[in-house]
């Protein structure tokens, strides 16, 4: 990491150093590109450079067009001589310009509608705003391939939930908004500068094309409902909506299961019912 420039934890920033771990997360963004796929000539969009760790692997694993979104004014020019001199010997000034950007922009401001060509995502997200981040990019990336997040282990655990100790909101909203997720790979904090307090892990999410909105917005109600009381039974929780608890009683027995023991194509299916129901 450059040495005359300090990590601003407002911003959460832990710089990604292990050159193992960057050079993982670059091959799986990259993949298209090693097996020579359709897709290998898609934008990389990098949330989140700072120092241009990662940035220097995803250019070497082939990246013909790089999209770096960056809310740090201190790393713009050091993004910008990397892009130069990591791709002189290929591209003259010109053609580096118009292929490998950067601007200054905080993600949670970046409109992913804005992004008319294919595109595959990457970034090493701040562990604080990370959720946010993921969600909004589900919902908008209406061109993207797939994305790979680094993010706390914790919340990685909620979003590629294995059981119903970590199975909730997050885990239900992601399914419904991607077509697969998987882990990738676990990395501890000294990878980092500075090193974080958690493990942290790389994950891998591909959104789904096609979502109802309103069923979305139905989901997110009924799950803020359910998970209220995590540990309660789902009669004890969704008491208050009676139409909610008529549904949710021809699916399972609301008087013995918890929120974590529905599915989430259950969740699903009574939030299509709800929204179907509740219009008429």
């Amino acid at each position: 990491m450059n040495s005359k420039i300090r990590t601003k934890k407002s911003l959460g920033q832990h710089f990604l150093t292990n050159k193992f771990a960057l050079n993982r997360i670059a091959e799986s963004a990259l993949l298209p590109v090693l097996l020579n796929d359709v897709n290998a000539l898609c934008q990389i969009v990098e949330i989140g450079p700072g120092t241009g760790n990662l940035t220097k692997f995803l250019i070497k694993h082939g990246a013909k067009k790089l999209l770096a979104i960056e809310k740090d004014q201190r790393f713009i020019e050091i993004i910008e001589s990397i892009f130069e001199s990591e791709t002189g010997k290929e591209k003259n000034l010109e053609d580096c310009k118009k292929d490998y950007k950067i601007i200054l922009r905080d993600i949670l401001d970046f409109d992913w509608k804005d992004l008319h060509n294919k595109n595959t995502v990457v970034g090493n997200l701040p562990y604080n705003i990370s959720v946010k981040i993921i969600i909004n990019w589900l919902k908008f990336s209406n061109n993207s391939n797939f994305g790979i997040f680094m993010v706390q282990k914790e919340i990685a655990q909620k979003i590629i939930s294995k059981n119903k100790n970590t199975f909730g909101r997050l885990s239900i909203v992601t399914d419904f908004l991607s077509s697969s997720k998987e882990t990738l790979l676990e990395i501890s904090p000294n990878s980092f500068s500075p090193p974080p307090k958690v493990m942290s892990q790389v994950i891998k999410i591909t959104p789904k094309k096609n979502f109802n909105s309103m069923v979305l917005e139905e989901l997110d109600y009924i799950t803020k409902l359910c998970f209220s009381k995590p540990r309660k039974t789902l009669k004890n929780n969704i008491s208050p909506d009676k139409l909610l608890t008529e549904i949710f009683a021809k699916v399972v027995d609301i008087d013995k299961v918890r929120p974590s023991e529905v599915t989430s194509i259950q969740y699903q299916r009574v939030a299509e019912i709800y929204l179907n129901e509740s219009k008429s």
